[in-house]
């Protein structure tokens, strides 16, 4: 049989066209917009390298990511689909030399590719449509794995617009459950990495503002906010990483085994979820209700009904009479936390920290280790207390490193006209010196705290009740700690995490009113007329700040090694472990106490047995006191650590200055 001409013709046509397209496709069909090659194109490059230039992401977020091992195949994840958030993977962590995720599981980026992979995805569709008749898949075609393997990083969003819709209802495919599917058969393991962008450390509100309503929040901003906020105020914006997770180890320890692939997905996502949304909650806080929205709440709970209506039948008054003195008390109470007025008042203690002190010296690694631990539950943050700096400074230094300012335990004193209200706003609340015989203060009290652990927010408490006026640590006031307690006991949270905190300063600003009331002067109220005369420390200079932090006492932990539940102790071994507690925060406080030039000399001189003595005879007590404490593994000075001499010839500069030798 003689083969038909036209038909050889046509045939022959075709197999030209298929190698041809072949050959423009380089023998694959793996051609798809959820991949960008890196780098982009020049102009591309320049433009998303300027684009993003203003988000900061600092060096210990890139740490993280380093310590992964080298092998391991690492995929970021953000809450939210985001093509904006993977662009500044893509571009920014090539110049922090990161891995760079160039494959974007389940989105697709257009605008950025080259025109010439633009050519070929669009070719790559059209030869499948027409050749299978179907569309192009890079689940069915094992594209999504073959890139992970290749190129050993990707990223992934956890929520998008109609994803549970198309999961659960048309059944396409879980990225995550293709992601365990394919854990579970290559030996090289998975590390899942939360990656978060803020555009502002300000709390959610209750209810969101029109603007909010119109172009999204700060938390989940739409394109024409971010841009706006990108190009006026690029410093708000910063990036962190959270704690990665090992796929791998994760499916062999929190999943059962028999349990199937959809259900594991769901677990994991629901577990990644929840690191993503206290990891942002340890940074922005909880959400910001109002304050009638908090009062009602505390006077209207179950606990506090029953107590006034008790305490209304023993005292034989109305009960309006009694809830009318509970609202007042609250009133008297509570702060008015406004991330305004901290806003304002972090420029105005920076610029005071810059114009009296040369700088504070930060425990990095210590605060690294709470800011960590905030994330799983509200912070007990304990300083020791030398002086009214010690709220601002600590407040100061959490805001400045991206964790929300702490709910501060103030004395009444300090509630005092205009300085009360911005204390308020900033976050301190306050409380009576005693609480003898004020029943109904003390329960409306307890329920303010109660309250403020349910929330979520961080608390600051000075246990040894006021400022020490020697510089040693006073014994242990254990009244809020009680409280705090039996908040836990009652349910407030799942955890509660004790921080200890040293606060140190070369020179205390109040020095001269603890020298009078040392020599037995009476203590003067705080009042407005010291406020105006503070502006003369203003031209004086104290040296240093020391801040440092004690590792984390996490009340969960603590509890775990108790005989019994702290709901079925009795009232003397709570207070038993009240005490033990105190005096633990008390002693990790002294073991974080920093030995500076400015207390070397002090201590040197005080202790000479003669009334007068040389120089030289000074210098080597100095130097005895330094080397007994370098023995002791104290923590010294950093300007004692580079330069010994100099530090202690800077301090005895300064007390010959002021006469005080």
């Amino acid at each position: 049989m003689k083969n038909n001409p036209k038909k050889l013709s046509v045939s022959s046509l075709a197999l030209k066209i298929h190698k041809w397209i072949n050959r423009l496709l380089k023998d694959s069909n793996d051609h798809y917009f959820c991949f960008l090659p890196s780098p982009t194109g020049t102009f591309s490059a320049l433009f998303l390298n300027r684009l993003f230039s203003g988000i900061f992401m600092g060096g210990e977020q890139a740490d993280i990511v380093k310590n992964i091992p080298d092998r391991a195949i690492i995929v970021y994840t953000t809450k939210y689909k985001s093509r904006f958030e993977f662009l500044f993977a893509h571009t920014r962590y090539r110049q922090l030399r990161l891995p760079v995720p160039q494959l974007a599981v389940d989105s697709a980026i257009y605008l950025w590719q080259p025109l010439s992979r633009i050519f070929r995805i669009v070719l790559a569709y059209l030869y499948e449509l027409v050749q299978r008749h179907r569309i192009l898949d890079p689940y069915r075609s094992g594209y999504y794995q073959r890139a992970l393997l290749e190129s050993g990083c990707g990223f992934i969003s956890l929520v998008e617009k109609k994803g549970f819709y198309r999961r659960f209802v048309k059944e396409k495919t879980d990225p995550l459950s293709y992601l365990i599917q394919m854990q579970k058969q290559i030996d090289r393991p998975i590390y899942l990495v939360p990656q978060m962008m803020f555009f502002g450390k300000k709390p959610l509100p209750a209810v969101p503002s029109l603007v909010d309503t119109f172009f999204g929040t700060s938390q989940r901003p739409g394109m024409l906010r971010k841009i706006v906020t990108l190009i006026r105020y690029p410093g708000k914006i910063f990036v962190e990483l959270s704690r990665p997770l090992n796929l791998r180890q994760w499916l062999g320890q929190s999943v059962q085994p028999e349990k199937t692939i959809d259900y594991q997905a769901l677990q994991l996502r629901r577990q990644l979820l929840l690191q993503h949304n206290r990891h942002r909650q340890s940074i922005t806080g909880p959400i910001l209700k109002s304050n009638e929205e908090l009062k009602e709440s505390i006077l209207t709970s179950d606990r506090m009904g029953t107590f006034i209506k008790k305490h209304a039948a023993s005292r034989q008054e109305p009960i309006y009479e009694i809830r009318r003195k509970a609202d007042g008390y609250l009133d008297e109470i509570a702060a008015r936390y406004s991330p305004t007025i901290i806003r304002i008042m972090s420029s105005v203690v920076g610029w005071i920290i810059n114009s009296m002190f040369d700088g504070a010296v930060i425990d990095r690694a210590g605060l690294a280790k709470v800011k960590t631990m905030s994330r799983k539950g509200p912070l007990i943050l304990i300083p020791c207390h030398k002086s009214h700096i010690d709220y601002l400074i600590l407040s100061y230094v959490l805001y400045q490193n991206n964790m929300p300012c702490p709910h501060v335990a103030a004395g009444k004193n300090l509630s005092f006209w205009p300085m009360g209200p911005i204390f308020r706003g900033g976050g301190a609340f306050f409380l009576r010196r005693t609480f003898k015989g004020a029943v109904l203060y003390a329960r409306v009290f307890s329920a303010y705290i109660h309250k403020l652990l349910e929330e979520g927010f961080h608390i600051e408490l000075f246990i040894e009740g006021g400022r020490s006026r020697t510089g040693k640590l006073l014994i242990p006031k254990l009244g809020l700690i009680s409280i705090l307690l039996d908040a836990y006991r009652n349910g407030a949270c799942e955890d509660m995490i004790f921080v200890p905190v040293y606060i140190g300063y070369d020179r205390i600003v109040e020095e001269h009113a603890y020298v009078h009331e040392v020599e037995g002067g009476k203590k003067e109220d705080e009042n407005l007329g010291q406020v105006i005369r503070a502006r003369r420390f203003l031209k004086k200079r104290y040296g240093k700040i020391y801040i440092n932090f004690h590792d984390p006492i996490s009340t969960r932990d603590l509890l775990a090694d108790a005989p019994m539940a702290l709901d079925r102790m009795a009232r003397k071994d709570i207070n038993a472990l009240c005490r033990s507690l105190g005096w633990r925060i008390i002693n990790a406080i002294d073991k974080q106490t920093v030995v500076t030039p400015h207390g070397l000399v002090a201590a040197a001189a005080l202790n000479i047995s003669k009334p007068r003595f040389t120089q030289e005879e000074l210098m080597e007590a100095v130097n005895t006191y330094l080397t007994f404490a370098t023995a002791q593994n104290a923590k010294l000075a950093d300007t004692i650590i580079l330069n010994p001499d100099g530090a202690i010839e800077y301090a005895f500069d300064r007390y010959l200055s002021r006469k005080l030798l």
